[in-house]
């Protein structure tokens, strides 16, 4: 039985495993929409350089399978699950950024505190809570899957971030298309 850490806001753990398994846990009323992305950040740049970086419900994963979501079928309660494996990212990703939105006029306030469980080798290796009780913001930053010195880590950040889908994916470098209802990425020229 390997030992749990439990994170605190800016703490990181170091993966030992290439594959492994994320679990954002939370509930909330029908009448939300919350939906987990990834965003696999070029180390130079620390943007996506394409549609092919972002990950979320509209393209549940990499070409290369280096990162798959496999987004809850119930609010209540709320499971998503994200499966990494480090050995099939790209040279040059350095850093994959894990966020969650919320549709308008939502706030994180109406979300049931957000649990993260990282699991490695079928064993819970972190987990981490989301106070969402008082944070007035649509989205998050949940955590970062990151490489230091040629190892990967996990680190919660725990940082809200104003508006939905849109900012949040732009301050990551994703274009989003103005005209279209459901927001559709499309890669910087």
């Amino acid at each position: 039985m390997g030992m749990c850490m439990q994170l605190i806001a800016g703490g990181n753990i170091q993966l030992s495993e290439q594959e492994f398994e994320i679990l954002i846990k939370t509930s909330f009323s029908s009448a939300l929409e919350l939906d987990v992305s990834a965003y696999l950040l070029d180390a130079n740049t620390q943007k996506v350089r394409g549609d092919q970086d972002m990950i979320f419900y509209g393209q549940t994963q990499t070409p290369n399978q280096s990162v798959i979501l496999m987004e809850s079928t119930s609010k209540m309660p709320y499971v998503t699950k994200l499966k990494i494996n480090t050995a099939r990212i790209d040279a040059q990703i350095q850093k994959i950024a894990l966020c969650v939105t919320l549709n308008e006029p939502n706030t994180l306030s109406q979300v049931q505190p957000i649990e993260i469980e990282v699991y490695g080798a079928h064993q819970k290796i972190a987990s981490a809570q989301v106070n969402t009780q008082n944070k007035t913001e649509k989205a998050l930053i949940l955590a970062e899957i990151y490489q230091h010195k040629g190892n990967w880590k996990f680190r919660f950040v725990d940082q809200g971030f104003n508006g939905g889908l849109k900012p949040l994916s732009e301050n990551f470098g994703v274009v989003i298309a103005q005209d279209v209802q459901q927001a559709t990425p499309t890669p910087t020229p």
